[in-house]
């Protein structure tokens, strides 16, 4: 089947005068660099698509405050019968603790980077305008070790975590266009 896909690419100068954002922080200019790329199925039945964002901003005379970024999402609709549907959704995240951040160690060398996946399984239903939604979900996040300014290495793994989640939705279509939902 066939693909649209739209990728791009943004790269930002610009000037933080507390990238550290610390009391009495000095400022850095930094440099963000961020590609995109984001596919959808063109098929008659069924659907798949993927948004994949990254970015990393790196800072001329603080490299403690560089951060990557990367988000990634997929989902796909699967066409059971003309009234039901299945939908999927996977995700993954990687970014930094903020600069600043309360959990973070006083002589901490570099942000610590965490990542976030999960997934979701969902079953929609219509019966003539009526429609029925139930989706379930799970997500992992974990935290890698902080480096320390003395080369030593300080844990984060206490702030791990599982996240689970439901979600129902009923909705009736009034008029086309027109669908209000509880």
């Amino acid at each position: 089947g066939s693909f649209m896909v739209r990728p791009s690419i943004e790269v930002t100068r610009g000037y933080d005068s507390n990238p550290a954002h610390t009391p009495a922080g000095k400022g850095s200019a930094f440099t963000v660099v961020e590609p995109v790329l984001q596919a959808r199925s063109q098929w008659s039945r069924h659907e798949y698509g993927f948004n994949l964002r990254g970015s990393y901003s790196k800072y001329d005379s603080l490299s403690s405050s560089d951060r990557p970024l990367v988000d990634f999402k997929s989902f796909s609709r699967i066409d059971v019968r003309r009234d039901t549907i299945i939908n999927t959704e996977s995700r993954y995240f990687l970014s930094t603790d903020y600069p600043g951040s309360p959990n973070l160690p006083a002589d901490i060398a570099k942000l610590p980077i965490f990542t976030t996946y999960g997934y979701t399984a969902g079953l929609t239903q219509r019966f003539n305008r009526l429609e029925l939604i139930a989706k379930g979900s799970v997500d992992r996040t974990k935290y890698r070790d902080s480096k320390l300014t003395d080369g030593t290495t300080s844990s984060n793994h206490d702030r791990d975590y599982n996240q689970y989640g439901g979600q129902a939705r009923a909705g009736y279509e009034i008029t086309p266009g027109l669908k209000p939902f509880v």
